[in-house]
């Protein structure tokens, strides 16, 4: 004798109170369907970002891209130090010591 199980289906509905206990019941006569509820409110859409985001010009250790304003040429450096603290120091290089950074070379021809 070869007898097959059944194929059990599952499905999900979202949990509102009052209908899908509803629903819930009516799918119960059905023997091949298994229905789990979940629920539609999660703690991600309740609860809001907690910590402030860091602003760009704080982030340390990155890679960061400078464009020319005169030509096509991008500097691309890496820096340990903040944005802000690295681009002050590209500023002064091309102000007092253009031969120090690449930047400030490009930027004094």
């Amino acid at each position: 004798m070869n007898t097959q199980a059944p194929i059990v289906r599952y499905r999900s509905l979202p949990y509102f109170p009052s209908l899908t206990a509803k629903l819930c019941h009516i799918f119960s006569e059905i023997d091949e369907l298994k229905v789990a509820k979940y629920n539609f409110i999660t703690g991600r859409s309740v609860f809001t970002r907690l910590k402030d985001k860091i602003p760009s010009s704080l982030t340390s250790d990155c890679i960061y891209s400078v464009p020319c304003l005169d030509c096509e040429g991008v500097y691309i450096g890496q820096t340990s130090q903040t944005i802000k603290r690295r681009i002050t120091l590209h500023k002064s290089d091309v102000r007092l010591c253009p031969d120090r950074c690449a930047l400030a070379l490009h930027f004094s021809q």
